[in-house]
């Protein structure tokens, strides 16, 4: 038998029901709105439901039970999911997950390799050739090289402690070799904190590379648009601009372009005689 509560109940949801009918036959404009914004009102109560919860029972039984969670590819790295790098493995199991799930594919010559999917490698890492690739290729165009140029001596023990996923060289020369790798980079990267100025923003402009720098107020001033710009506290911000030169050839080409223009701006020449106007002016 239905009780007088589920009586009522039940007359307001007809009442309900026939009022939607009729807004969404006369208003149909309202009636789009009013549905999207029930649709938003009861996902969030949702949320908040599986929260209350997650905090009482939910996390009582699971939260500190790593054996009942599963890091699909690898886990995630900050805001990436499904990246099947060693860089999420370590990550996630000093976090304490115990279980993994990696996506694995075939090369064109059948060797098998941690990669969600072809279309997204390609995209991810701009190559130009058929997928799936060779294994070579896979290998060539799946990693990036740290060069690090001068500078004091890396130890064995920085470099094993920062070579997770990137191989990482140092590297000591002249000019000549320096204006060989800026010309064969794909990028360089600055994440300076505190500068006066900055010679490394204008060589990597004046020989064509493009230049990802940190996000302070000088080399915004030196650089303008010609530069890109992460903030030094969240690596998800360099990641994006590498990312960007990676699958976006025409945003590259047109960064080369404004370097080249900003570097000329530059000049030795200009610099040394408006140095010798202000000493003049003492005279």
């Amino acid at each position: 038998m239905i009780n007088e509560k589920n009586k009522i109940k039940l007359k307001l949801d007809n009442i309900k029901s026939d009022l939607l009918s009729k807004i969404k036959k006369y208003f149909p404009k309202l009636y789009s709105f009013i549905f999207s914004n029930y649709l938003d009102f009861k996902i969030n109560s949702n949320k908040r439901k599986f929260k209350k919860n997650y905090n009482n029972e939910f996390s009582k039984n699971f939260k500190f039970n790593p054996d009942r969670f599963i890091a699909h590819g690898g886990g995630k790295v900050d805001k990436y999911f499904k990246t099947n790098t060693l860089e999420a493995l370590n990550l996630n199991y000093a976090k304490g997950a115990r279980l993994f799930e990696l996506d694995l594919n075939l090369t064109s010559d059948q060797k098998i390799v941690a990669v969600h999917n072809w279309s997204n490698w390609k995209n991810m890492t701009n190559f130009k050739g058929s997928i799936p690739p060779t294994y070579s290729d896979f290998m060539k165009n799946n990693n990036l090289m740290l060069v690090c140029f001068g500078g004091k001596k890396f130890t064995e023990n920085e470099i094993n402690k920062n070579s997770i996923n990137t191989e990482i060289k140092q590297v000591f020369g002249d000019d000549t070799l320096l204006k060989e790798l800026l010309k064969n980079a794909l990028c360089v990267i600055n994440p300076s904190k505190y500068e006066g100025f900055s010679l490394p923003n204008l060589e990597a402009m004046a020989t064509g590379c493009p230049l990802i720098c940190s996000d302070i107020d000088v080399f915004n001033e030196i650089c303008r648009s010609s530069a890109m710009y992460f903030d030094l506290n969240d690596r998800v911000t360099l990641i994006d601009c590498i990312n960007k030169l990676l699958n976006d050839e025409d945003y590259k080409n047109q960064l080369v372009k404004k370097g080249l223009a900003r570097a000329n701006m530059f000049m030795w020449d200009d610099c040394s005689n408006e140095t010798i106007n202000i000493y003049n002016k003492f005279k």
